[in-house]
């Protein structure tokens, strides 16, 4: 979340803890890569170049770029995939699409991070971002990628710890209410 709050400087330590507790190189790699998903195309380079300057990356690993894409965007959604689908192209066709077969089939169908991991982090981001209705699809695919409640709240409270904002405060609540409308 560092990163999606521009806090660059944050990051080197945020990754030595995160080795030091004993996290694997591919893991980070792949959630500073996740930051795509959530901060856009600029946070996530800044991410990874500062991260890669810092010899904090550890190898490279593979991630998916082409081909046909995964099936990410169902295994969110399940049965309200299709729902999903039809609100996104009712708002707006193109950047529907560009999320169902680029954010879900290549992005966030890249090895490296469970699925559970990948939802904690949208979770968190999207209670802080203040996106209710985002928010309670996601969290319903947490819980049903075997996260736990704590585990969501956790997620929300670790990504406006790192947003640092007074104003965040109403949006917090909401984000718990949410939570406990999908429990």
């Amino acid at each position: 979340m560092a990163g999606c709050a521009h806090d660059w400087a944050r990051l080197a330590p945020i990754a030595r803890a995160y080795y030091a507790a004993g996290g694997p190189a591919q893991q980070l790699r792949a959630m500073a890569r996740h930051v795509l998903t959530v901060g856009g195309y600029g946070p996530c380079l800044k991410v990874i170049l500062t991260l890669h300057k810092d010899d904090l990356l550890g190898p490279l690993t593979e991630g998916k770029v082409s081909g046909p894409p995964g099936n990410a965007f169902e295994l969110v959604y399940g049965d309200i995939a299709l729902a999903v689908r039809k609100k996104l192209h009712d708002a707006d066709p193109v950047l529907g699409e560009w999320i169902r077969l680029h954010l879900y089939g290549d992005v966030y169908s890249s090895p490296g991070i469970d699925l559970r991991m990948k939802q904690l982090a949208l979770c968190g981001f999207l209670g802080e971002a203040d996106m209710p209705d985002q928010l309670f699809g996601h969290a319903l695919a947490a819980f049903r990628f075997g996260a736990t409640r704590e585990q969501v709240e956790e997620a929300v409270d670790l990504a406006y710890e790192s947003m640092k904002s007074e104003a965040k405060t109403a949006a917090h609540k909401e984000a718990f209410k949410i939570i406990d409308m999908v429990r």
